[in-house]
């Protein structure tokens, strides 16, 4: 380990510039910025995110942990006041680091209430035309996949899915989850495609917090991904609000954390209560600052525009 920054003093200049620029485009929409904490009782119950735990000294208190996303601080904001809000918030994902990943990174998230999908793509094509990197184009999952594959993902069953990574990617592949087997296929044939890209209209076993509807025949879910370069930058979705609809995905979160091995997480009981408080029909958006701002710097790694990466995991 070396006692240096790991980003040149001219990185953190144009860094600072950087998150200047994209609070001053907040402030002319008039998005109110918000603080949340990083630490709290319950982690995202998302299966494929895993969460730093924060414990105590003598176990006094009972485990905290560093959160994944301010996602639940800010529905809740959004549950009592109905306004638009954004924040830039440090976040943490137990991962190893790598060359586009940092178990400490800055996650820019807001929200609009009373707004869908349509304004949802609309505003990430505004925003990455406003950064300077120009329109985004849209092509829906299926189309994206379709002519990787030939499949209509959609209409995909759990072996032919299984069977198709055997014939395309791995020979030796063990079966796994449909939820599993689309997330390989799209990102190793799939995601190299994308540049500057808005991917819509995923498989609804992608749902995760957002709402599904019947497209065609389709059942897909309205979340969006902005891809620049192959690298996922942004996500977003029409956010789920159904109270109802809210439980049944948490219980199913719980239960896929379980089949694949992953550690049981608390259930975040007062995101609920806010859902079941009234969450305004809105969109929501988290983007990865430090992978946009290595897009807009022409960075081959993260670390080139971090001032420290000692932390490894």
């Amino acid at each position: 380990m070396t006692w240096r920054p790991s980003a040149a003093l001219s990185a953190l200049h144009a860094r600072a510039a950087f998150l200047a620029e994209i609070r001053a485009w907040f402030n002319k929409l008039g998005y109110l910025e918000v603080e949340v904490p990083a630490i709290a009782l319950a982690p995202a119950s998302d299966p494929w995110l895993d969460s730093f735990e924060v414990r105590s000294p003598g176990a006094q208190m009972p485990a905290l942990y560093l959160l994944t996303s301010p996602e639940s601080y800010l529905k809740r904001l959004l549950a009592r006041d109905g306004q638009p809000i954004f924040t830039l918030a440090r976040a943490y994902r137990a991962e190893p680091r790598g060359v586009m990943h940092n178990p400490e990174f800055t996650l820019l998230e807001w929200y609009q209430p009373h707004a869908g999908f349509a304004a949802l793509c609309e505003a990430l094509q505004r925003f990455s035309r406003e950064l300077g990197f120009g329109q985004p184009e849209v092509q829906t999952y299926r189309s994206l996949f379709e002519s990787v594959y030939g499949r209509n993902p959609h209409q995909m069953t759990e072996p032919a899915a299984n069977a198709l990574i055997r014939a395309e990617i791995d020979p030796h592949w063990t079966d796994g989850s449909l939820d599993l087997a689309l997330n390989l296929l799209f990102s190793t044939g799939c995601e190299p495609l994308c540049d500057n890209l808005l991917v819509t209209h995923f498989p609804a076993a992608q749902a995760a917090m957002s709402r599904t509807i019947r497209q065609d025949d389709d059942q897909v879910c309205l979340r969006v991904e902005w891809y620049l370069q192959g690298i996922e930058i942004a996500n977003g979705y029409d956010e789920l609000v159904d109270p109802r609809e809210q439980r049944a995905r948490a219980e199913l979160d719980q239960h896929r954390r379980t089949e694949l091995q992953r550690p049981a997480v608390p259930t975040d009981h007062a995101l609920l209560a806010a859902v079941d408080a009234g969450l305004p029909p809105s969109y929501g958006i988290a983007l990865g600052v430090d992978r946009l701002f290595c897009a807009r710097m022409g960075f081959a790694q993260l670390a080139d525009g971090l001032s420290f990466t000692d932390v490894t995991v």
